[in-house]
């Protein structure tokens, strides 16, 4: 019999042990202490013989705020205030023990990265009804849960999935070795992305799970029911998973899922069944999911066969900058025979709507522009039996569009057959040219009657089919008032196609650009520029008051007409429904030139000129013949000079000419 103090300290400063100068007599009295810790402190009382031993715990107000910085990178916040009762009795030697946490307020933990409570709830009063707080209780060996009601608060949009879970797990040392739990209520995805984060990089909205976990061992055996009832409540929303590496919100609108265990030996198996209620989805809010019926078999944690069946339509399908898609799909069936096989994947698939937007460079060779956002990661890096799984599918091609900077066609075709994978998908058959038009930047034809095919083979990238295309740009006039058909061919692969122009004229890839650049062939540039033909009449020929005309003006005359035309005659042609609206501005003047197809063999070109010196008025036209090699030809020519001094000049005429081709 003597005074003892007895202090034990672990630092920094979470736990203090203090017995201080307590007279025990033969061991029997008890020691009062104090466990100090972060939410508070732990009252012990009791003592202990060699034969028997008492010994109580208890922490009446233990303050979770205090613990804030124990979890600072796995909680954003924690609050809430619990209470500890434990016992410790029996022997050294066969100890008995009983503990329990009851919740005395309300434990909220918010979740990272969102606006998501985690509750667990106290006591507190319901329709007049007193209910108690949440209990854990641990009894030699067994944890039980009483009145624990668990849910996720998402403050935003006003949900709360709440569970209640009720039974309990016995222990074998600290692993489950016996599970009689039962849990109901609706669960909210904002707590499945908070147990799954691996898996799951978002979810909300409510689900409705009754579960049952029972049998031996550290895994349970699970026989639930997970609904999916957006209907219930007058806010409640559909469960929405954002899986990670898919890019993609799949919200559950209707359907359920029955989950059943199978224990043979130490394997067991799991089955999720959504046979007899299929299951409805959206996708990204557009697409729908619907008649997804079949079940999935785990086997020892993993994925062991799936029998899969589906409907879709209105599914969403984009690659930045090069496709948009809308797609729909019928009796699609999706299989995985065994653990060791690939994924199957059979039926029938349309574009509904789609375009290929990809801007091309157009130079001697064409090439598509470069990306100028990173490619995404493929959805099959994140789950590779996916990217490898084999491809048996007809598409059906209802309407799918070319639209980028040299091009706007519509395309549709019959079936197309897609094999291979998805990592490398193959494509056979090909898809028709319905209508569509090409405008090369920097002229002005217009390639309107375009016709051909796309054409896809099996041994070649889906991603780079052959491509045969012809568009026409019919009666293109150039400034001399010659009517031609300029003709724009592409061929090759899409991913290194090539182009030709030619004209119903004869003019070779060269002269045309140069036709649709300056609006007159190598030949009528020549001769605008000073270089007469033998023969010709200066006198005739020269319609202009401008005294600066030569050389420099002529192509001062060309560059700034094209680009003052390039810039609005287009727009002009279609609102006044000329055929040529030509702008010319020169060092000393400015000009107009119009023409129009009156009837269909006859064409009426009209020029104006302001010069410096005055102004001039030219008038022509041309009327075919019955015969091809005659037409009748005639026009007004006015030059009125500002200078009294010059002569103003009016002349008409008339003739009849015939061509003659003398090979």
């Amino acid at each position: 019999d003597r005074d003892y103090a007895l202090s034990a300290r672990v630092t920094p400063s979470t736990l203090e042990l203090a017995c201080r100068n307590y007279n025990v007599q033969g061991g029997r009295q008890p020691c009062p202490a104090r466990l100090v810790t972060p939410a508070g402190i732990v009252e012990i009382s009791g003592g202990a013989t060699a034969g028997a031993m008492q010994i109580s715990a208890l922490g009446q107000s233990l303050d979770l705020r205090k613990l804030a910085p124990l979890f600072e990178n796995q909680l954003e916040d924690i609050s809430g205030t619990l209470e500890l009762n434990a016992k410790v009795g029996g022997t050294f030697k066969k100890p008995t023990y009983e503990a329990s946490l009851d919740v005395k307020d309300l434990v909220s933990l918010r979740l990272p990265g969102g606006d998501s409570v985690l509750q667990i709830l106290g006591p507190r009063t319901v329709a007049g009804e007193k209910l108690p707080g949440a209990q854990i209780k641990i009894a030699n060996g067994t944890v039980g849960f009483g009145s624990f009601t668990i849910n996720v608060k998402d403050e935003r949009k006003d949900e709360q999935g709440e569970l209640h879970v009720s039974g309990s797990i016995a222990l074998a040392g600290l692993k489950p070795a016996s599970w009689g739990l039962l849990i109901e209520g609706k669960i909210a995805g904002k707590m499945l992305s908070a147990i799954a984060p691996s898996s799951l990089a978002q979810g909300s909205g409510l689900a409705t799970i009754d579960a049952a976990l029972g049998g031996k061992g550290a895994l349970p055996l699970v026989n639930a029911t997970l609904t999916f009832d957006p209907a219930e409540g007058t806010r409640a929303q559909p469960l929405a998973l954002f899986p990670r590496g898919v890019r993609r919100e799949i919200a559950m609108l209707g359907g359920s899922v029955e989950i059943t265990t199978k224990e043979v030996g130490a394997h067991r198996t799991y089955t999720l069944d959504f046979r007899d209620n299929p299951i409805t989805a959206t996708i990204d809010n557009e697409g729908r999911l619907t008649d997804v019926r079949g079940e999935l078999v785990l086997a020892d944690g993993k994925l062991d066969h799936a029998d899969l069946a589906l409907d879709a339509e209105k599914i969403p399908f984009r690659k930045a900058q090069v496709l948009d898609l809308n797609l729909s799909a019928r009796n699609v069936s999706l299989r995985l025979p065994s653990a060791d096989s690939e994924w199957q994947a059979r039926g029938n698939i349309a574009i509904v709507n789609g375009s290929y937007r990809r801007n091309f460079v157009l130079t001697e060779v064409i090439r598509p522009a470069p990306e100028t956002a990173a490619p995404a990661k493929p959805f099959w890096d994140e789950y590779p039996s996916i990217g490898n799984a084999d491809l048996d599918l007809e598409l059906e091609v209802r309407k799918f569009a070319v639209e980028n900077n040299i091009a706007k066609i519509e395309l549709a075709g019959p079936r197309l057959y897609i094999t291979g994978s998805p990592r490398d998908p193959r494509i056979s058959g090909a898809i028709r040219v319905q209508s569509g038009e090409f405008k090369l930047p920097g002229v002005r034809a217009r390639f309107l009657r375009t016709v051909g095919s796309i054409d896809f083979a099996e041994n070649t990238k889906a991603t780079n089919p052959s491509l045969d295309i012809t568009s026409d740009a019919p009666d293109f006039v150039d400034l001399s008032g010659q009517a031609h058909t300029i003709t724009l061919t592409i061929s090759g692969s899409l991913e290194q196609p090539q182009w030709d122009l030619r004209t119903s004229t004869g003019y070779d890839k060269s002269q045309t650009l140069a036709l649709l650049l300056l609006g007159r062939n190598p030949e009528q540039l020549r001769r605008s520029l000073g270089d007469q033909a033998i023969g010709t009449d200066p006198t005739h020929t020269e319609t202009s008051t401008n005294p600066t005309g030569g050389v420099g003006d002529q192509l001062v005359k060309d560059l700034a007409g094209d680009w003052v035309s390039g810039l609005f005659g287009s727009s002009l042609t279609k609102f006044t429904g000329l055929d040529v609206l030509r702008f010319e501005v020169g060092f000393g003047s400015v000009g107009i030139r119009a023409e129009k197809k009156m009837l269909e063999n006859l064409r009426a070109i009209f020029e104006y000129e302001q010069t410096v010196r005055g102004s001039t008025v030219n008038l022509h036209g041309e009327a075919r013949t019955p015969l091809p090699d005659l037409t009748l030809q005639g026009g007004y020519l006015n030059k009125n000079y500002d200078d009294p001094s010059d002569v103003d000049i009016s002349d008409g005429n008339l003739k009849l000419v015939y061509r003659l081709f003398i090979p």
